[in-house]
């Protein structure tokens, strides 16, 4: 056993501190771990951002998609409402067949159908032609006696001279048609 007399600012120091090697080694494994983390987030970090550059030019494309459907859509709502504006219309009166086959029905001989209008609330006006008048009063007897017409009324008549003692009488014509529920009730 050696005694060193020395004061303690002057003995001799071991060369390694185990103290410093100690820290030494946690500084150098604080450092190691550190970097460690550094790499890992900047390999995530790229990895994110060429991910994040795919999921750009996606939603370039799928927006334009999008824009499409969505245009689709309003299309669709658009047809949609139109529909339902006609069957609105529409469904209350006759199918415009059998519309059309009860007006001719009810045509008398000698009586000729120029043109036939029909507007949205259903009523319908005729112009036609005819060499005898009482063949007029017949079709408006009919037409008010047909369970799918009301309201008949001669809105105007024109006589034209054809030749000698011939005339062609020139009639307008305009009346409703019934609801699809009340024709069943007249």
């Amino acid at each position: 056993m050696k005694i060193n007399l020395l004061p303690e600012e002057h003995r001799p120091q071991p060369i390694v501190n185990v103290y410093r090697v100690g820290f030494l080694i946690f500084i150098g494994i604080c450092v190691l771990v550190s970097g460690i983390i550094y790499i890992n987030a900047w390999i995530e970090l790229n990895s994110v951002k060429t991910k994040l550059t795919q999921v750009e030019q996606d939603i370039i494309i799928y927006g334009q998609s999008y824009e499409n459907v969505k245009h689709i859509e309003q299309l669709e709502n658009t047809v949609k409402k139109k529909r339902k504006e006609m069957e609105s219309i529409t469904k209350p009166y006759l199918p415009f067949d059998r519309l059309l086959s009860e007006v001719i029905r009810c045509l008398p001989d000698k009586l000729w159908l120029l043109s036939m209008d029909i507007n949205e609330q259903g009523k319908i006006s005729l112009a036609g032609v005819t060499n005898r008048l009482n063949a007029i009063s017949n079709y408006m007897v009919e037409l008010e006696f047909s369970p799918e017409f009301k309201q008949v009324v001669l809105s105007d008549v024109n006589a034209n001279i054809q030749g000698e003692e011939q005339y062609l009488y020139k009639f307008n014509l305009t009346f409703e048609q019934e609801k699809a529920g009340a024709a069943n009730g007249k």
